[in-house]
């Protein structure tokens, strides 16, 4: 987890996509249920979502927290942050892998492919330590509370991208494949099992 920096924490507070949050608005809305605890945190339910699951984590702050999450090509670091002016999760999920200089441009174009083709949130560098980050925000009304079936549904998300995508910056890193060949790599569908 000390892959994550206070300045990855700052800046994460401050990055809204207001098209994305209308977007999931409108989509999700009926996926958050209300009840009479609509001043609850959502940070806390994750929390204890996170000890059900005996991930390990960190409470930055009231708002903040950190958690390591199995993958099946490596653990993904998920950090969310509440703000409560805007009644506002943001999740970012960063992938371990640190993209050297000489890549950035290809990695940039394949950055873009990959949004392309997800629906919700998007796939960004963090820049002060070069790695990838799938970000995505859900706003609240004031009478919706985040309950853990929620809770687990954003962080499969996460972590289904990061998944979905993560052999893609490994062909183009250290396969040496064009940004498109690799998409369309991760993107094929394959038929039937191997024995």
């Amino acid at each position: 987890m000390s892959m994550v920096r206070g300045s990855f924490v700052v800046k994460t507070l401050f990055l809204i996509d207001f098209i994305e949050f209308m977007v999931f608005l409108m989509r999700f809305n009926s996926g958050i249920w209300a009840d009479n605890r609509t001043n609850s945190c959502p940070i806390d339910v994750i929390e204890d979502l996170i000890i059900s699951h005996a991930w390990g984590y960190e409470r930055r702050a009231d708002g903040e927290i950190l958690v390591e999450v199995p993958g099946k090509w490596c653990n993904f670091a998920l950090f969310f942050a509440w703000s409560e002016r805007i009644n506002s999760l943001h999740v970012s999920c960063i992938m371990d892998m640190k993209i050297g200089d000489s890549e950035k441009s290809k990695i940039y174009e394949l950055l873009a492919l990959a949004n392309e083709r997800i629906w919700l949130g998007h796939f960004s560098l963090w820049t002060e330590d070069s790695m990838p980050v799938f970000r995505h925000s859900i706003m609240l009304d004031n009478a919706e509370r985040m309950v853990p079936e929620r809770i687990m549904e954003i962080i499969k998300i996460a972590v289904d991208e990061c998944q979905r995508f993560y052999p893609a910056f490994q062909y183009v890193m250290w396969g040496g494949k064009k940004p498109v060949d690799a998409i369309n790599l991760v993107m094929m569908d394959t038929i039937g099992q191997a024995c």
